[in-house]
């Protein structure tokens, strides 16, 4: 397995929670051209709009990522080019900081 771990087929099924479980909190989101949110927990994370966060680019690219042969950059990874995930390493193991949706 890679360095990090992506569960089942969540952006395609927009599965809210799967995604939620992966972030450490506080974490950031931007919107397409709203401002970048900081979002404090996961209750508040599960209050937007699954169609928000994974747009068909979002999808596509997150899916086009092979991440088997991710390089780790200082302490952190990133999923994506304008859609994008970023994961920093967190005692030991990658979590999401910030999601960029185009």
């Amino acid at each position: 397995m890679g360095l990090i771990w992506i569960p089942g087929n969540m952006p395609a099924d927009k599965d809210m929670d799967a995604l939620a479980e992966l972030c450490l909190y506080p974490m950031h989101i931007s919107i397409s051209e709203e401002d970048v949110t900081e979002i404090a927990d996961k209750d508040t994370f599960m209050k937007i709009e699954p169609e928000k966060v994974f747009t068909e680019g979002f999808i596509k690219e997150i899916a086009d990522t092979d991440i088997d042969n991710l390089e780790e950059y200082g302490v952190g990874i990133l999923l994506g080019n304008e859609n994008s995930i970023a994961f920093n390493k967190i005692d030991d193991e990658f979590k999401i900081t910030s999601i960029i949706i185009e």
